[in-house]
């Protein structure tokens, strides 16, 4: 058996309270869940319906990531995570994952939208990191509004293996999902 190392990764369960079916606005809600089907050509689990999410990148470990992160010092991460240090990683790269993957940047920022579109293009194409778009932009990171949810590894014998974080986060008001590049292939709203 080939020993497969493991990487951090993190994931985001973007959640919003939907109309309920056959009732008008303000008749009653219910929870849907964002999931994203990834492309059949995907090395990784291609075709499958995900949350966004992916592996932790060496840029989501800068050492200021506080200076452009609101409501989690990385001591404070790192002890809802039980590690010793790090922590905010997992948060900036649940952030980055769901700006890529769906568009919906979890940041306060002045920026105008074509701003934002252009970072986002950029960091698909590996021509920016989040850390750098954030000093750019004086984006604000809104670690805060991320919940830890779970933890899961992925099994010894899989090709690939992932230590994953699983986050929570609600759907800001007036933000729909996007889709860039070709990792995605469709995506769904679905009640949990």
């Amino acid at each position: 058996m080939i020993d497969v190392p493991v990487r951090d990764a993190a994931t985001v369960m973007l959640v919003r309270n939907a109309p309920a079916a056959g009732r008008g606005p303000g008749e009653g809600s219910v929870l849907e869940v964002f999931m994203l089907r990834r492309n059949l050509q995907s090395d990784f689990v291609g075709g499958a319906y995900v949350f966004p999410g992916g592996a932790v990148d060496p840029e989501d470990r800068e050492l200021d990531l506080e200076a452009i992160c609101v409501g989690r010092s990385d001591a404070d991460a790192s002890r809802r995570l039980g590690i010793e240090r790090d922590g905010l990683a997992f948060w900036v790269a649940a952030i980055r994952e769901s700006f890529e993957e769906a568009g919906v940047l979890l940041a306060d920022t002045a920026a105008p939208a074509e701003r934002i579109g252009e970072a986002r293009s950029a960091l698909l194409r590996g021509d920016a990191t989040l850390p750098g778009i954030a000093e750019e932009l004086d984006l604000r990171l809104r670690t805060d509004l991320l919940v830890p949810l779970s933890r899961w590894v992925t099994p010894v014998p899989s090709p690939r293996r992932f230590d994953t974080r699983f986050f929570a986060a609600t759907l800001p008001a007036g933000v729909e999902p996007t889709f860039e590049g070709g990792e995605v292939a469709a995506h769904a709203w679905l009640r949990p």
